[in-house]
Formats: structure tokens, sequence, C-alpha cells
């Protein structure tokens, strides 16, 4: 290799490890002595939602870290959490088989309502009261108003998560079965799906745009789908052992992720592109939650750890 090519080389390495910096810790915490299994930004981005294995739901404020108000109501860990999209109320799904719908300025649940087994994915749609909530046996139910709309078997194995597309109109889930599917959110029918694993698929995001799928699964892998196109465009070994979380950031196609080795990884969508950030190795990280902007991060670790991280400017 020529001295041009290790200069090339050099300069595309130094390139990539200035974007991995990019992302800066703003605040830490032992938020919980518990894992933390779920977080959620508000739609402000001015506060962050936090529960996990103490049943308790924790609400802190983005800016330094300082808990604003800590919640009972759950009587196992907390799998799931999602603002409506005016900020004034919190879901929260639980392996109780219970879901709770928060009024933020009382501090109580103004609705209780359950599924037969765990409840372990919900979503809230980014217009109106309506919401998704999702099961261990594979059945999705959504609600309207606070009323059942219906109850349909999205998957025959547990569902890991739910996601609204930006507009509301269509739901995301992906199971145990391995599958990753859409739906029209309005009657349930099934509009597409990627059989993404042999085994569990447990986490999901999708772009802003529709375009871009990811999904995470047992073994470590993330795999990215190209909706329009309808077939998988990459598959990325972004983690030692299970993915836990991962989020699109903002309108963008960029993605991040926390897994089972303790790190956070990005990437854009439709690339091979993969950058590592250490966050705590050897702990595993649980949770991850974006903010509406892309510019802030919150992971969530086994230990309890809660961790904002902001995206500075790049050098």
């Amino acid at each position: 290799m020529n001295r041009f090519a290790l200069l090339l080389l050099s300069l595309l390495w130094l390139s990539a490890a200035a974007r991995a910096q990019a992302w800066q810790l703003a605040w830490e915490r032992q938020a919980f002595p518990y894992p933390i299994h779920a977080l959620a930004f508000s739609p402000g981005g001015d506060s962050l939602a936090a529960g996990g294995h103490d049943c308790l739901v924790g609400l802190f404020e983005a800016e330094g870290g300082r808990e604003l108000a800590r919640w009972a109501g759950h009587y196992d860990y907390i799998r799931s959490l999602s603002f409506a999209p005016d900020g004034r109320r919190l879901l929260s799904g639980s392996l109780d088989s219970k879901f709770l719908v928060w009024d933020l300025a009382s501090g109580k649940p103004e609705r209780v309502a359950g599924h037969e087994v765990s409840c372990r994915a919900v979503a809230h749609a980014p217009e109106g009261p309506l919401w998704a909530t999702c099961d261990d046996l594979g059945q999705c139910r959504l609600w309207r108003d606070g009323r059942l709309a219906y109850a349909k078997p999205f998957h025959a194995a547990a569902i890991n998560a739910v996601a609204f597309s930006a507009g509301g109109e269509h739901l995301y889930t992906c199971s145990d079965d391995g599958s990753a599917r859409w739906f029209d959110a309005a009657t349930g029918a099934e509009i597409g799906r990627f059989q993404a694993f042999g085994e569990m698929a447990l986490c999901l995001a999708v772009s802003a745009d529709e375009q871009w799928l990811a999904v995470g699964g047992l073994e470590g892998k993330l795999k990215i789908f190209n909706l329009a196109m309808g077939r998988e465009v990459a598959s990325l070994a972004a983690h030692e052992g299970y993915v836990s979380q991962v989020v699109f950031l903002g309108q963008s196609d960029r993605w991040a992720s926390v897994g089972a080795d303790g790190r956070m990884a990005f990437g854009q969508a439709g690339t091979s592109e993969l950058r590592r950030l250490a966050v705590r190795e050897g702990t595993p990280l649980r949770a991850l939650a974006a903010d509406a902007a892309g510019k802030r991060l919150a992971t969530g670790g086994q230990d309890g750890s809660l961790r904002l991280y902001e995206l500075s400017p790049t050098p």
C-alpha cells in the first residue's frame, strides 16, 4: 500500500473517530437500584421518564437530571413507556399485564387497563388520543379516546416492541417469532413483514420518512430494511450479545442502539457505517431514548444508572 493510500485511510479513521466523539456525556445519576428497562423523552424534550425492575416510574429533568417525581402503580417490572403528544400523559406497560395512563400533573394513573398476560410494548400515536398496547401472546390492542377499537393477533409469539409511523397511519411490531411486521393502524390489517431473524427480534425503530426500518436481535445483529424496496440492505454486528434498543435520530436516517456489551452503536441507514461508543463496558445497557430533535440520547443500565448525552458540533 503506497503512502497516499495510508494517509487517506488515516484521515478517514480520524474523521470517524471525531464523529464518534460528537456525543458528550451531559450528566449521569444512579436513578434506581435495579435495572432500567424503559426510557422516553417528553415531546418538548424537557423531561425524561424512566422505569424498570423496581416497578416505579421516575420523571427527571433533561437539563441536569434532577428528579421531578417517582410514582408507584405496577406490580412487576416496567417494560415500555410512551408520552402523549401533548406531554400531559404518560403510558406505561408492565409484565404485571397492566398498562397505566399517568396524569403528569397529579402523578396518578387516570386509567388502568390490562391484557391477560404481560404487556411489554406500548406506544402513543403522534397525534390525538390513540395508543397501542401489545402482549406476550402476540396480540395488539388499539385504543381510541380510551376505548378499545380492536384487539388482533399480530404475531403468534410475544411482541417485544411497537411503534407508530410519524404520521400515525401505520403500526410496526417485532416479536419472539423473529419477524418485524407493519399494519394499517386504523384497521389492524397487515401490510407487510420481514423475517429478520430465526429467533427473537427484540427491538425496532422506523425512520421519520418511513423509508428505513431497523430491527435488533438476540445475537447482537442489527438489520436495516428499506421499506420502499421491500428488502434488507444491511446486517451489522452492532453489539456483542443482544441488542436492547434502537432509535432513529430526529428526522434523519441516522440510528443509534444499545446492547449487552455496555456500548452505544451508531450508523446511517443504507450504509455499512458502524461506530461504537463505550458507556460502561461489561454492564449491559437495557434502555435507550432519543429526543424529537435527535440532539439528546439517554441510556438506562442494568445497574440502574441513567445517563444523558448531547450532540456536540463535529470538530
